[in-house]
């Protein structure tokens, strides 16, 4: 079984090999914790990649026999790009030197790039994989203050990747809408979705599509300090506290970050 560390390692150096982004912040938590809870040996879409860091981990640490990169930005798609040669020309000379047996980076396990929404990826494209990954903006505008979301807002890419209307889950519930709709058979649909969002309402914004959520794993990640006050007032209350996972361990906060898989609800 691989430990914390180790995965905290795998995870340092494919950032310090990627390298600083000229448009996106560095990734975040919710990146790292959706590639490491992927399954192993599939073949994934990777929705909203951004600098490609989940499909490229994927790639070298989850055993993907073929990964395609999704955005609706050209400047994530010609990134991702970037890295991905960077880290095949990475492969060659640590193997070169001894330092890995093999290389796990190919082009033929590049399924290709598609500019645009996940709802414009072709179906054609989307039949030759077996999970759909996506880490949804989810930042809900109803639980920050007005000037950390004008400041968001006011961010360019980021406002893009992060703000996701008063509840956190506008983007997502497009995503269920979409997914339902799609013909069987399918690929699995995995999301990472934040616990302060309210489980209740994930699983209500799910079920409302005629799917229902698995709850694959559960990691407890530090509270964003701009939610703390919000956090505050939901504390106080013991059925909010239990539903949106939020713990307080002294000065700190904390909440859950959920993956979690979709699949047809036969009672739906």
């Amino acid at each position: 079984m691989t430990t914390e560390s180790e995965n905290n390692l795998k995870w340092q150096q494919i950032l310090e090999l990627i390298g600083k982004s000229n448009f996106f912040d560095p990734p975040s938590l919710f990146a790292k914790t959706l590639s490491e809870t992927l399954p192993i040996g599939e073949r994934i879409i990777d929705i909203g990649c951004g600098t490609g860091v989940i499909g490229l981990y994927c790639l070298l640490h989850r055993q993907a026999q073929l990964v395609t990169f999704s955005d609706i930005l050209v400047e994530a798609i010609v990134e991702t790009y970037e890295n991905l040669n960077k880290l095949i020309e990475y492969e060659k000379i640590f193997k070169s030197h001894g330092f890995i047996e093999r290389e796990r980076i190919f082009k033929s396990k590049i399924g290709g790039y598609e500019l645009g929404s996940f709802d414009r990826i072709p179906l054609s494209v989307i039949s030759e994989h077996s999970i759909l990954a996506f880490n949804p903006p989810q930042l809900p505008t109803d639980h920050v203050t007005q000037k950390y979301r004008d400041e968001v807002e006011k961010s360019g890419t980021n406002s893009i990747f992060r703000l996701a209307g008063p509840d956190g889950l506008k983007v997502s519930d497009k995503f269920f809408e979409w997914y339902a709709k799609l013909q069987n058979p399918k690929p699995k649909a995995i999301i990472l979705l934040s616990s302060f969002l309210g489980q209740s309402r994930i699983v209500k914004a799910i079920s409302s599509h005629g799917l229902k959520a698995n709850f694959l794993h559960e990691t407890i990640i530090d509270l964003r300090p701009q939610l703390v006050d919000s956090a505050n007032k939901f504390y106080d209350n013991e059925e909010e506290r239990n539903d949106r996972s939020i713990i307080k361990n002294g000065d700190i906060w904390q909440k859950k970050l959920f993956t979690i898989s979709l699949e047809n609800d036969r009672n739906a």
